[in-house]
């Protein structure tokens, strides 16, 4: 089975979101800036790989957003 996501997420922000995260891309993620948005897209041959994925790419997202607000503040 071959388990797909994208997400996207909206931030003041998105190239600075973008480039934080780039760093963490891999073969299971890829992210770009779309329309003013952050999107991941995220594949993977087991769907838990794919969750654990979406998990830690979240909780990076959150935290590129903090610091990118606190950097431009």
């Amino acid at each position: 089975m071959r388990c797909e996501g994208v997400i996207t997420t909206r931030h003041t922000h998105p190239d600075c979101v973008a480039a934080a995260l780039g760093p963490d891309d891999h073969l299971l993620c890829s992210t770009s800036v779309e329309g003013g948005g952050v999107v991941a897209r995220l594949a993977a041959r087991e769907c838990g790989s794919i969750v654990a994925t979406m998990d830690d790419y979240l909780m990076n997202c959150q935290i590129a957003e903090e610091q990118c607000n606190h950097d431009s503040a």
